[in-house]
């Protein structure tokens, strides 16, 4: 199941290759091909499940919910933007070529970081580093880099580089301990890009085994434009379609926040809508807010916080059966 989620996953995104940027592709004719025409024999066929990432992250989730019959409710609980300030990423990209490493705990620190690589004049460095200007060892490449999961992971392939690490579990704390286990880091030079909003234990972990570790916030995620077009979005949650919902999922403690900016956690609750969480920092936060947590995907991943709402059906139906 996860397979063929990822296979749409990979049709949505597509490289731009004059700038290097991550686009997203025409949705409706992508959906045309993928939703069978016996709706109703799918997984989540009678499902309505409000997704909650960015805009284009839920373009992404949406897909992959309609190829397996669900019905979707798009909000942009949260927004990407630029660091405050450039100041700490400019000082480490002009010294990259003095890191070991360079670890990446999302897609859009990848995605941010590289374009500002980019506007900074680093093109021939990153030629060097993709291996295009000329055959490469990689393993004598410096910096190299590590992803905290397969979407991260995939975000840099698209920009051509390679990823020499993934933990086993996609989550920071495991990112920071399989690292520091897999990789002699003592007095290795480490860069973080990181968001603004990030707690400190992955650079404790690095520090802790002996690497010097510069954190560098390369995006934050932010809900002022959110609540400026309050009213406008207030709308995509009116009672008719909060009657309708049946799941919600949620990716992030950003998107549990952002959630809660347009629907309070008493009306969620009084409606027993279903609440999965991508994982177990996230399952936190919504608990946090006083709100039952469903299910907890176990692979940490859109495709396994999919499989987490099939499970759940196939659970009711099972129960409905006996």
């Amino acid at each position: 199941m996860e397979e063929s989620l990822q296979m749409i996953s990979d049709e949505l995104y597509r490289p731009r290759a004059a700038e290097n940027k991550l686009v997203i592709t025409n949705t409706e004719k992508l959906r045309g091909k993928i939703i069978e025409k016996n709706h109703s024999k799918l997984p989540l066929f009678g499902r309505t499940v409000l997704v909650t990432r960015t805009a284009d992250g839920n373009i992404i989730e949406r897909a992959k919910l309609e190829a397996l019959g669900a019905k979707v409710v798009e909000l942009a609980s949260i927004q990407i933007s630029p660091p405050s300030s450039w100041d700490r990423v400019d000082a480490a990209i002009s010294r990259m070529q003095e890191f070991d490493w360079i670890i990446f705990t999302s897609a859009n620190g990848v995605k941010l970081f590289f374009e500002r690589c980019s506007q900074k004049g680093m093109q021939e460095f990153l030629s060097e580093l993709r291996g295009t200007k000329e055959k490469i060892d990689y393993a004598e490449v410096k910096p190299k880099f590590a992803c905290v999961g397969s979407s991260t992971k995939r975000a840099l392939e698209l920009l051509g580089f390679k990823s020499s690490f993934e933990p086993s579990v996609f989550q920071t704390s495991s990112l920071a301990k399989e690292f520091v286990e897999s990789v002699d880091v003592k007095g290795m030079n480490i860069l973080l890009a990181r968001a603004e909003r990030a707690n400190g234990e992955v650079a404790a972990i690095i520090k802790g085994a002996g690497a010097k570790v510069t954190e560098t916030p390369v995006y934050k995620t932010n809900f002022t434009q959110m609540q400026s077009e309050y009213e406008n979005r207030r709308s995509v949650l009116s009672s008719k379609v909060l009657q309708s919902l049946t799941d919600i999922t949620l990716t992030s403690p950003s998107t549990v926040e952002g959630l809660l900016n347009f629907i309070g956690a008493e009306e969620i609750r009084s409606r027993s809508i279903r609440i999965h969480c991508i994982g177990p920092v996230t399952a936190r936060a919504v608990q946090e807010k006083g709100l039952p947590v469903n299910k907890v995907s176990r692979t940490h991943t859109i495709d396994g916080l999919i499989a987490s709402i099939i499970d759940t059906q196939n659970g009711e139906e099972r129960e409905n059966e006996d």
